[in-house]
Parts: structure tokens; C-alpha cells; sequence
């Protein structure tokens, strides 16, 4: 199965805005040289893992830099609630290393700057909930909708990578949901 199919819920290998990609099953874990701490962190995808080398914790998409999470407007998580458990056991790993390298941000030295970072994330993922509360009181609208109404770049393949992270965040906050021939539509 392509790793977009999973993602964005299809696949359409000729399209522009999209590629078709394997995903690789049986991939060794084969670490000899060196002590490596392996912990599950889901939510941004459903098997996200970080690593601990020396005391290096490497986070991948646990969590992002401020600009990309003020630029984008989402952060994209299979699972919201998920990704929001990760950010809160990542403030406890971080006790215990020096360093923090994120895939979307920079390298941290200074344990200060990654716990406010941390806490940045997690504001920031608790304003987007609200945000999303906000738009369907009163109002019935897709996740499309809500989509296009808080993210930050409005072309086809951010709102379409977008709206899994506010599709996660609707079918738990929405006290609404509905059929119709618009789609799946979400109040509160």
C-alpha cells in the first residue's frame, strides 16, 4: 500500500499532487555499535517512533518548530489525541536528555528552549481544538470547511493533509454529526 493512500485515504499515481510510494514491510532494526532507546510515540503517524542515542533524544514529527506551526495553521496527526498524549510523555523524556532534534525545526541545546517549544506545542494544539469548537457551535460544515478556515496554506494538498488532523479533532468535539450531499458535516 502507498504511504499517501494511507494518509490521505487514496492514492492516484498519475496525479501531480501526488506520488505513489511503497511502503517497505520487514525493515531491520539491526543497531549494533550503539545503545539506542527506541519509545513509541504515535499520533503524527500511528507507528512514529523517537530515539534515544547517548543523550540525544531524536523526535522526528513528534512535535514541530513555532514557524512551521504558525505557517501551516495544522499540525498534521493521524491521531490529534494520540499526537497531544505524545507531546505530554515527550515533556518527561526531555528531563532526561541534553539535546532534542525535530524533523521541522531546529537542533536544541538549551533544555529552557525545548520545554517552552514543547509548551508552544502544546498551546498551540490546544488553540487549534478550541478554534475547531469555535467554527462548528452554531454551524454545521465539513472538515474541508474548518479546514480552509484555520490553515495557513490553502492549496489542494495541505487542505487535504489538513483536514486528517481536523477530522481526528471533529469526530471527538463535534456533539453533531451528519450525512449530506455535501458530505459529512460536523456541529456543536
Amino acid at each position: 500500500m502507498g504511504r499517501r493512500a494511507m494518509i490521505y485515504g487514496f492514492s492516484s499515481k498519475d496525479s501531480p499532487l501526488f506520488t505513489y510510494d511503497f511502503i517497505k514491510d520487514n525493515l531491520s532494526e539491526d543497531f549494533k555499535d550503539v545503545e539506542i532507546q527506541k519509545i513509541k510515540l504515535p499520533g503524527h503517524t500511528p507507528g512514529h517512533t523517537v530515539y534515544i542515542v547517548d543523550s540525544v533524544l531524536y523526535a522526528g514529527d513528534a512535535f514541530f518548530g513555532q514557524k512551521v506551526l504558525e505557517n501551516f495553521g495544522v499540525p498534521f496527526y493521524t491521531d490529534f489525541w494520540e499526537a497531544l498524549n505524545s507531546l505530554y510523555k515527550i515533556k518527561e523524556l526531555i528531563k532526561s536528555v541534553d539535546y532534542v532534534v525535530i524533523a521541522h525545526g531546529p537542533i536544541y541545546t538549551n533544555k529552557r528552549k525545548m520545554e517552552e517549544l514543547l509548551d508552544f506545542n502544546i498551546s498551540f494544539n490546544e488553540k487549534l481544538v478550541q478554534k475547531v469548537k469555535d467554527l462548528i457551535t452554531g454551524n454545521e460544515m465539513t472538515a474541508e470547511e474548518v479546514t480552509y478556515r484555520i490553515s495557513g496554506n490553502r492549496d489542494v494538498a495541505n487542505i487535504l493533509l489538513n483536514s486528517v488532523t481536523i477530522k481526528s479533532i471533529l469526530f471527538q468535539v463535534a456533539k453533531n454529526i451528519r450525512v449530506s450531499e455535501k458530505g459529512i458535516l460536523f456541529s456543536a
